[in-house]
């Protein structure tokens, strides 16, 4: 197999749905096919090079509009191990059977609704209840983690998980979740979370996030969050306690499972058509903490901000910057570039890292086309020239 033979079997795809387009009217396909390209020099100066092709597309039709189709699927060439590889990340068909306030989808799909997220071959099972009450039900087996086209074992991982979403005073949300997964028939994660948001008067936003784990009778996750806007200036306060994800059978268990706590703080600053903000981040692990400091001025596309740590991360100083320049209507020139000053944990000597890369960007009707140019450096590795090109296409039948 090879990628001739990848752009073929891509190429007779489209022409069938344009054909199955053209003989059944009332279909409706759209979607979008992404190639990518990317080349490298190893540690032996020899080239090497990967290859993506990428097709996503949903099918609806009119007479059956309760009903669609959904599929992404890529192929990739690697230079290591030098052979094609093929992934199928969702392929399922939902259909809203008696009413549209059910809705059924079967197949491969992803899922995020609390403590139950990830990848399965199943089925989720949509209902709304009253007008702000929806509820949802969740069961399948665990996707492949190379995403292979085989449908998951059910005895190597599958997933029980449930929702329900409410909807208050118009600006406010609430939504409990609940997950039960076996991996190799053994209990691999158990938790029940919940997630509040909303508005106050516009102007303030508050979120809060809470994940317990039942197996192991801890907090897993906790988010608190607020922002405030006040005319020009933006305030923001987060706070955060997170465990590693760890499998109740795994063997890391046998270590005490620590979190870490997280205090973020930000302030901006609209000025005339710029946005200036800065951002203050301080993490403590055990009896340990460290300070990060970012400021970021921006404007549009463009953007300059400046980076420093201290700390148990070790004292880090670090600049980048972007730049997006329209040269024609479609075309744009991109530059990006970036330079960090660290230190390795436990090791007090300074190294250092860049990073530059300049390309075109061009949007012409339902075309994108990317190509860029990078380059990399640091104490390991003086210059890593690096090649980049991407191209999407959106259809719309």
């Amino acid at each position: 197999q090879n990628y001739g033979d990848i752009m073929k079997s891509c190429h007779i795809l489209v022409v069938l749905l344009l054909s199955v387009s053209s003989l059944f009217s009332q279909f409706h396909i759209s979607g979008n096919t992404h190639s990518l390209a990317y080349s490298w020099a190893d540690q032996n100066e020899t080239g090497q090079f990967n290859i993506y092709q990428g097709f996503q597309f949903n099918v609806t039709n009119e007479k059956w509009k309760s009903t669609s189709f959904s599929t992404y699927f890529r192929e990739a060439y690697f230079a290591e191990p030098g052979e094609w590889n093929g992934k199928l990340y969702k392929l399922y068909i939902t259909n809203s059977p008696f009413t549209n306030k059910l809705k059924l989808r079967v197949g491969r799909q992803f899922l995020y609704k609390g403590v139950v997220n990830g990848t399965i071959d199943g089925l989720c099972l949509k209902a709304e209840l009253m007008k702000n009450l929806n509820m949802g039900l969740i069961v399948g087996s665990l996707a492949p983690l190379d995403r292979d086209m085989k449908v998951g074992n059910w005895d190597n991982g599958n997933l029980l998980g449930t929702y329900a979403g409410y909807k208050y005073f118009k600006k406010h949300f609430l939504q409990i979740s609940y997950v039960r997964k076996e991996k190799y028939t053994e209990l691999a994660w158990h938790q029940v979370g919940m997630n509040l948001n909303g508005f106050l008067k516009n102007s303030f936003f508050y979120y809060a996030k809470l994940d317990y784990n039942l197996a192991s009778s801890y907090i897993q996750r906790l988010r608190l969050r607020s922002d405030y806007t006040l005319k020009k200036w933006t305030m923001g306060l987060e706070y955060a306690l997170q465990r590693p994800m760890v499998y109740e059978f795994s063997y890391f268990n046998v270590f005490d499972i620590k979190a870490y706590n997280q205090v973020r703080s930000s302030l901006g600053y609209n000025w005339k058509s710029y946005l200036l903000q800065l951002n203050h981040i301080i993490t403590t692990f055990e009896d340990e903490n460290s300070h990060e400091m970012v400021f970021l001025i921006s404007k549009r596309r463009n953007s300059l901000g400046i980076i420093y740590n201290n700390g148990f991360t070790g004292n880090n100083f670090g600049v980048y910057g972007q730049i997006l320049y329209p040269l024609w209507k479609n075309l744009s020139l991109r530059l990006y570039g970036n330079y960090y000053n660290y230190e390795r944990y436990m090791i007090d000597i300074s190294e250092h890292a860049t990073a530059f890369s300049a390309g075109i960007q061009y949007r012409m009707g339902n075309s994108y086309i990317r190509a860029e140019i990078q380059e990399a450096g640091n104490n390991l590795m003086k210059n890593d020239w690096r090649g980049f090109f991407q191209y999407i296409y959106s259809f719309n039948l």
